[in-house]
């Protein structure tokens, strides 16, 4: 990774603990405005028994799948004096417990398979990956997006957004179908690196990163251009 983008991502880092805090900040002041006495009790009879504020915390992360937004709640509600300190660490421990519900569920085998998936990701994997088998698909939903992990028997990984279109695949030590590869993207390896095999390719906001079995990894421009080399 060269200087520039060292210095981008920790920007991009500031710039979204910043966004993070004023947004918290925000939730706090509307919630304190927004809260009365009997919202108080309410939530206070709620969170008394620590083990309903763990049920609190485990179930609210389980319905949204993700312990980060319930623990960012939970603080805001602490900032506008809702609720207390420790009526808050029973909210969050349940949340840490709700966070592996997912996990639990693949473990068990109950996860659900290519049924989860949005119809553009299903026609994907018959045409592409027909040949293999779906281990697990897992949902991860965030507050804004949604994204789907494939995972095959033989360890291959795909990523789907919400709408179905993939933006990551990971064929470990496999080559990536040859369809999947941008044509300019294909000549540039055939001419440059013969005999490689691209086991890895992903979407990125500049164009496509690859990587080869070797470990090398390129990246290139929406017009199939080379724009850096990490190896």
């Amino acid at each position: 990774m060269d200087f520039t983008a060292i210095i981008t991502s920790l920007l991009t880092l500031l710039a979204g603990i910043g966004v993070f805090l004023i947004a918290c900040q925000m939730m706090s002041s509307n919630l304190e405005a927004a809260s009365s006495e009997k919202l108080k009790q309410l939530f206070s009879k709620a969170s008394n028994s620590k083990l309903m504020g763990v049920g609190i915390g485990a179930l609210g992360t389980a319905a949204i799948q993700s312990s980060g937004a319930t623990t960012v709640m939970t603080i805001g509600f602490v900032n506008a004096g809702i609720i207390s300190l420790a009526q808050a660490a029973t909210i969050i421990y349940g949340a840490n417990i709700g966070t592996t519900v997912t996990a639990q569920i693949v473990a068990l085998g109950m996860f659900g398979g290519n049924s989860l998936l949005p119809a553009d990701a299903q026609s994907f994997i018959k045409e592409f990956f027909a040949d293999k088998t779906v281990s697990y698909v897992k949902k991860d939903r965030e507050l804004t997006r949604t994204n789907y992990e494939v995972v095959f028997q033989d360890g291959t990984e795909v990523e789907f957004n919400g709408k179905g279109q993939w933006h990551s695949i990971d064929c470990k030590r496999a080559a990536v179908p040859a369809a999947l590869i941008p044509a300019a993207i294909s000549e540039y390896v055939r001419q440059g690196f013969p005999g490689q095999d691209i086991v890895k390719i992903d979407k990125e906001t500049y164009g496509h990163e690859i990587k080869f079995a070797s470990g090398l990894e390129l990246k290139f421009s929406k017009n199939g251009k080379l724009v850096n080399v990490d190896d």
